[in-house]
Parts: structure tokens; sequence; C-alpha cells
């Protein structure tokens, strides 16, 4: 199963201003395109972990002293607690074989490098 595709609960930080959201999607790539249409910064994914709507309560529900607004925190206060977390981006790129190199480096340009329109 892709990352791509599935249940995930995601960390994305709005680059420049100490924000982090903490959601979910079915769908990563579409979600990030509605992310980046609304938002003023630069978008950088953080961490993908699977799971659904439970696992981001969950996350809100720990977090929640650091919530700025709605499902947005303040990324200086949670980042390294974000890194602890299990990396689903990095487990499938260590499992992605030779032959399908390419691909996954097309999606991780396409969705996880810092969108430059700015």
């Amino acid at each position: 199963m892709s990352y791509t595709s599935g249940e995930v609960v995601y960390f994305v930080e709005a680059v420049g201003l100490d924000a982090v959201k903490i959601g979910w999607a079915s769908d990563l790539g579409m979600r990030l395109k509605g992310l980046r249409t609304g938002c003023p910064a630069p978008l950088r994914v953080l961490r993908v972990i699977r799971g659904g709507h439970a696992l981001e309560l969950a996350m809100h529900e720990r977090f929640k002293a650091h919530r700025t607004s709605g499902e947005w925190f303040r990324l200086s206060a949670i980042e390294a607690a974000i890194a602890a977390l299990p990396d689903e981006m990095a487990a499938e790129k260590r499992a992605t074989s030779d032959a399908s190199a390419p691909r996954s480096k097309r999606w991780r340009r396409r969705y996880i490098a810092t969108d430059r329109k700015t």
C-alpha cells in the first residue's frame, strides 16, 4: 500500500510561520493541492502516518496545549515530538525497489518538496 492513497494522518509545516497542520486524508495528493491553494506560505510535509480520523483526533488531543487555531499548532513546541513519530514516507522509500525509484522521486518532488510558488 502506498502512502499516496489510503487513510493517513499528515503533519504539514507552513514554512516560516512556526505552524504545523495536523490532518487526515484518504488522498494525500489531493489534500495537499487544496492546502496549497489556501495557505499564504510554502508547505512542507514533515510526517505521514497510516491512520484515519481517530488517530488525527488523538494527535490533536496530544498537542492541544500548543494549538494556535483549528488544526494548526505551534511547530517549535512540538517539532521534536513529531520527529519521534513513525515516518511512513521514509519506511516506504526504503522498501521501494530500484525499478520503481523514478516514480517515487517524481511523487516526492510533486508532493513533498517545499512549494516554491510564493
